[in-house]
């Protein structure tokens, strides 16, 4: 069985969304994630968000085992140069590799809600946000609707009073959170939105509705739709295709 698990891809974007955080004697501060995106190695310069924190991997161990380089998908312990427990949390993430942390108060997504709900949601109901480890309270904002019936579907913003860091393609989960009930839950479309006009609304949903496959060619014509100029390096930085899968496609464009 272990031999058909299908590898978990390695786009050169190492992130460490962080569960579990302590402290061992004589080592210092260690936490625990399961890695994606990307490989962590020993001695390697990472950045803790959202913190905004440098420092280095001392150590590393992936399944209670000493290695030099963990791979993406694995459990993976990571002991931190100059951190104190206090400076880092559940929810945080670990980035390496070139990835430069880009982080938004605001995400257009899509969100499904499940069927056996009593009652539609309502614009602007504040909700708690499962995304990676992080637990966040926020705002949803239908775009192009007062309310989302049960089993339905929509586009919609969620705003925050704090900067999250994700990508396209991310999956969560949202909750009511008085009296606490699991709602629904849905996929990233945009992690560096911004709040939309209503004039603009025709426009922002068919971005979006471009964005829904999660394709390169369309993720990259719609970012080059919003954003006019961009250099090359920073196209679908946050997302799951690789810099040489970005660059590749371009060429294919121009």
């Amino acid at each position: 069985l272990v031999s058909k698990i299908t590898p978990r891809r390695d786009i050169g974007k190492p992130r460490l969304p962080v569960d579990r955080v302590f402290t061992v004697k004589g080592s210092g501060t260690v936490v625990t994630g399961t890695l994606i995106d990307g490989c962590l190695s020993q001695g390697e310069k990472v950045v803790i968000f959202s913190k905004n924190l440098h420092t280095r991997i001392r150590a590393l161990e992936s399944y209670k085992e000493k290695t030099n380089r963990a791979q993406p998908g694995t459990r993976v312990a990571v002991n931190l140069v100059g951190l104190e427990k206090k400076d880092i949390k559940r929810g945080d993430i670990i980035f390496g590799g070139e990835e430069q942390v880009r982080s938004s108060m605001i995400l257009d997504t899509r969100v499904e809600l499940i069927s056996r709900l009593a009652n539609p949601l309502k614009n602007n109901t504040e909700l708690v946000v499962y995304l990676g480890t992080k637990e966040i309270l926020g705002r949803i904002i239908l775009l192009g609707a007062k309310a989302l019936k049960p089993g339905e579907s929509a586009f919609a913003q969620l705003r925050f009073k704090e900067p999250v860091a994700t990508r396209i393609g991310a999956h969560f989960i949202i909750r009511k959170p008085s009296p606490a009930e699991t709602i629904g839950g849905g996929t990233v479309l945009d992690p560096l939105a911004s709040k939309h006009k209503f004039k603009d609304m025709d426009n922002v949903i068919f971005f979006l509705q471009r964005r829904i496959n999660l394709g390169i060619e369309e993720l990259l014509l719609t970012e080059l739709d919003k954003n006019k100029y961009m250099e090359e390096a920073q196209l679908l930085m946050p997302s799951h295709y690789s810099s040489q899968e970005v660059r590749d496609c371009v060429r294919l464009l121009q």
